[in-house]
């Protein structure tokens, strides 16, 4: 039995080619017809209007071409993954709705959940978001909206490891390193934060291996006091 075939679409800005929008449908000329037209509703028809009114057009990109039983799982884990990549999405949610206004129930939303982390968790899947990603600059703007989204989150244990596992092994170029440097110049903590840091260290145990980098640095943070105490003797 032949199925019907759905396209997953990308819409970029012009501009700054950012991605900003990802839709689903079965016939795309005339659901871009419709987007032109101003048909639909919400922040993708101003955006997409907002674009007209300086003569320009979005930039459309094919992203996936599914069956129509895959169409919301595939549409819903896109825009999550360009959601989790940084995108500044004007998707009003995460897709797999269907038509727009559908609640779905608690069973659905669950069923759709599990199908999508398994989608999205495959690294074919992390690939092609990170292609379509790489090269992307982030405004500050969004930035700061990311910023803002994570203040008060705090991530679970199973999460915490599985970053904890993933660095492992992972270190950073010198230009990296610099940078870290830099930013980390000149930052005081409070007494509060002291105490924290203090407490987390408590009973810790080091390796023999982390003590000799400790004291290899330490060595060199001494030499570059004494070097520069004795070019301010010489002055």
């Amino acid at each position: 039995m032949n199925r019907l075939k759905h396209t997953i679409y990308l819409f970029r800005d012009p501009r700054d080619d950012a991605a900003r929008y990802v839709g689903v449908t079965r016939n795309l000329r005339q659901r871009l017809t419709n987007h032109y037209n101003g048909h639909g509703s919400g922040h993708c028809r101003n955006w997409v209007k907002s674009l007209r009114s300086l003569g320009l057009k979005p930039v459309v990109e094919i992203l996936e071409i599914v069956e129509s039983n895959e169409r919301e799982d595939a549409e819903k884990a896109w825009i999550i993954g360009f959601r989790q990549a940084g995108a500044d999405l004007v998707n009003l949610t995460d897709g797999g709705e269907g038509t727009w206004g559908w609640h779905p129930s608690p069973e659905a939303r669950i069923k759709m959940s599990i199908a999508t982390t398994r989608r999205m968790a495959s690294l074919e899947a992390r690939a092609r978001v990170a292609s379509w990603m790489t090269g992307r600059h982030v405004s500050l703007e969004t930035r700061a909206k990311m910023s803002l989204s994570k203040i008060g989150q705090r991530l679970s244990p199973e999460h915490r490891s599985r970053i904890g596992v993933a660095g492992i092994g992972r270190t950073h170029s010198l230009k990296a390193k610099a940078k870290i440097s830099a930013s980390r110049m000149g930052i005081k903590f409070t007494e509060e934060t002291r105490a924290k840091m203090r407490v987390a260290a408590t009973g810790r145990i080091i390796s023999p291996a982390t003590r000799i980098k400790m004291s290899i640095a330490q060595r060199k943070k001494l030499s570059g006091r004494l070097q520069n105490q004795k070019g301010l003797i010489w002055l």
